[in-house]
């Protein structure tokens, strides 16, 4: 359990920063588009949004062995280069778009670039946004059970998920450690959850 644990803590050390930053860029730049623009990614978002899971599997598959990707932590974490999900991307398009153009054009008027007006004025600015995309992409990593099942070969990577599988068929009548395993799964986030509350209800004074 200690090796499973360090593995999904080494996905969602890498997969969470790297979904803020992707999902937070296409946020920005979606927000800064002209509202026709807007409009338009806006619905190829959700269009993508409704496309399932599953059908994505075998192209994903065939890309992480292309890329040399399979059977490693970046096969678990590639959908962070692209924002791991939509969703996240609207949820930064909707914060950034509350900000008023007046802040970006002041920040551009003070020489700021595109990097500096997103890391300086913007992402400040949505820091609740942050944290829920944060937290979200957290458990997403966390709890994921199919893409180490599928785009794993070596049981040394897998992560808790997949480990609490495996437990539940070497010890199938052990309810007891099989609960004390899913306890142990649960507690991280049920504790990033609950160090994150006073935040929330700061934000929401």
């Amino acid at each position: 359990m200690g090796r499973f644990t360090l593995n999904s803590l080494l996905v969602v050390s890498l997969g969470v920063p790297l979904t803020v930053v992707t999902a937070s860029w296409a946020g920005m730049g979606m927000a800064r588009l002209s509202r026709p623009a807007q409009r338009r990614w806006v619905i190829v978002s959700l269009a993508v949004l409704m496309v399932p899971g599953i059908a994505l599997w075998s192209t994903r598959f065939l890309v992480y062995r292309t890329l040399g990707w399979y059977d490693s932590v970046w096969a678990l974490i590639a959908p962070a280069w692209m924002g791991t999900s939509p969703f996240f991307v609207l949820m930064y398009y909707r914060a950034f778009r509350r900000i008023p153009a007046a802040v970006y054009e002041s920040a551009l008027l003070d020489g700021a670039g595109v990097l500096q007006t997103w890391s300086r004025v913007a992402l400040p600015l949505a820091r609740a946004t942050t944290l829920g995309v944060a937290l979200l992409s957290f458990v997403f990593y966390w709890g994921d059970f199919i893409s180490p099942l599928l785009y794993l070969n070596s049981e040394s990577r897998y992560t808790l998920p997949v480990a609490l599988r495996m437990l539940e068929q070497l010890t199938r009548a052990d309810w007891g450690l099989l609960m004390a395993a899913a306890l142990w799964t649960t507690a991280i986030p049920v504790a990033l959850f609950l160090l994150a509350q006073p935040f929330f209800a700061r934000h929401d004074e």
